[in-house]
């Protein structure tokens, strides 16, 4: 009996080892950084989801074809996970892209798509112009949530060019259930000509209803352009003005077309960004591109902003009295530094931002007062003009009806380190005499400084080509929310 016992006391003394070396393993794998190799495939999918959505859509190479060639793991792992294959990047090339688009279609099944279109000489080649071989584009426009278009002529193209009008024909027809997100850049238009011009229908003419955020990129008039009438959100960029090719080919642009024609349709606009990077003197545009006549009434706008790279002031004129828009809270000038301007033709705004490039400005009184008077109803302000100095004293000063702005309750500056000028810098005595002189009929008002990267100097070089390096208004906007909520 001796001995069996001795034997189990042995295997128990043995099993009491073992478990004390898996428990020391366990702590120390817990307490320890685990490799990415040694992720589950759950938290390793997530991750590379994560590596997806942080990459920028018209970077290359594409992430999911990066982590696809990696191991042979992270490949299953990576062909396994549809979120990581929903965006593609094509030229509506069959003969070369259909292998490479049906993989991508049938990996990313059932998400929604974003896609990436690139327009060059070769799109929609002829030899590949039958529905059967187009068929896949087709779906994957059905399936389409975003959808960015690109043109890409190459500069050495010359003579006519029938690319446009078969993607004419690609598009019109087309539905886009999916569709929220449209941006198009005609950059490239300018260097080459086509046959047929200008378009007869809008792009996705048999609708696209959860179309909402549109960019246009040197939209030309009939440029493709989707449905608008549901758009809550437009940003227009006017970079190069090239009518005049077009004028040359034979073409006629009606008079009544304008640099606002593009909103005629875009009724339910909430938010609208314009920015222009010329002056219209001396471009190109027809008579009638910046038409003192044309109007257009947007009756849901609530916020809008104005950008001019040149300073030019009949920008300012032309689009503020061109644009009617009762609703109207916030509005941000860039670049305006003098200028007439319309007299309180928007009566529910009460926040304005008014940003300067930065360089040192001649002082004008009267084009200070333009703005005074020309938003009487403003409550809040957002201050980094081309004349720091002269802003607060307007503000201190009384006329015979009492304070400009009375119902001002929040004034924004540039802190006196990032002013363009220090010597006609606003200093703390300023605001201090501000601040006590207003608090006597506005017990609620505060004057603050703007965070650094809300008041930098800006010019056009501060505008890359896709993405907007400028702090949205949206910024400007919860600063100021944050100060009148004590933050």
């Amino acid at each position: 009996m001796d001995v069996p016992i001795d034997r189990s006391m042995d295997a128990l003394a043995v099993l009491v080892e073992r478990t004390a070396i898996t428990d020391r393993l366990d702590t120390r794998l817990a307490n320890s950084p685990a490799t990415i190799t040694d992720l589950p495939y759950e938290i390793l999918a997530l991750v590379f989801q994560a590596g997806h959505i942080a990459q920028a859509p018209r970077h290359s190479p594409p992430f999911e074809l990066l982590v696809a060639g990696v191991t042979q793991r992270w490949r299953r792992v990576a062909f396994q996970t549809p979120q990581l294959w929903t965006r593609i990047r094509c030229r509506i090339h069959p003969l070369e892209e259909s292998e490479a688009l049906d993989a991508y279609l049938r990996r990313s099944a059932p998400y929604p798509l974003e896609i990436v279109l690139t327009v060059d000489g070769e799109t929609l080649p002829r030899a590949a112009s039958d529905a059967q071989q187009l068929a896949p584009y087709r779906q994957a426009i059905q399936r389409c949530f975003r959808l960015l278009v690109d043109f890409n002529f190459d500069r050495a193209a010359t003579g006519n060019s029938d690319v446009m009008p078969r993607f004419d024909a690609f598009f019109q027809p087309m539905a886009a259930p999916l569709l929220s997100s449209f941006e198009h850049d005609s950059s490239g238009v300018g260097r080459v000509k086509w046959e047929r011009f200008p378009m007869e229908a809008p792009t996705f003419e048999a609708g696209a209803p959860l179309l909402q955020s549109v960019r246009l990129l040197d939209p030309y008039p009939y440029n493709p352009v989707p449905p608008l009438a549901r758009c809550s959100v437009l940003h227009m960029s006017l970079r190069e003005p090239r009518i005049n090719s077009i004028l040359r080919l034979g073409y006629r642009i009606p008079l009544e077309i304008s640099a606002i024609h593009p909103l005629t349709t875009a009724h339910s606009l909430v938010h609208l960004e314009l920015d222009i990077f010329y002056r219209p003197h001396d471009s190109d545009y027809p008579r009638g591109w910046f038409d003192p006549a044309a109007l257009v009434d947007i009756p849901l706008l609530s916020t809008l902003s104005i950008t001019s790279y040149t300073g030019d002031p009949e920008i300012f004129s032309y689009l503020l009295r061109s644009i009617s828009a009762p609703a109207l809270q916030a509005l941000c000038m860039r670049g305006y530094e003098n200028g007439a301007l319309p007299i309180s033709k928007y009566p529910a705004l009460h926040t304005l931002i008014w940003l300067g490039k930065g360089a040192d400005q001649p002082y004008l009184p009267h084009n200070m007062r333009r703005v005074l008077r020309a938003f009487p109803s403003v409550e809040r302000v957002v201050y980094g003009g081309p004349y720091d100095d002269s802003f607060i004293d307007h503000l201190l000063q009384k006329t015979n009806m009492g304070f400009r702005w009375p119902q001002l309750r929040v004034v924004a500056l540039r802190h006196t380190a990032l002013a363009s000028n220090a010597s006609n810098a606003h200093t703390g005595d300023d605001i201090e005499a501000l601040a006590a002189c207003r608090k006597e009929e506005m017990p609620s008002f505060k004057v603050v400084f703007l965070a650094p990267d809300l008041a930098q100097p800006w010019g056009s070089a501060d505008r890359p080509h896709y993405d907007a390096a400028l702090p949205g208004v949206k910024a400007y906007l919860g600063a100021l929310d944050a100060v009148e909520e004590g933050g």
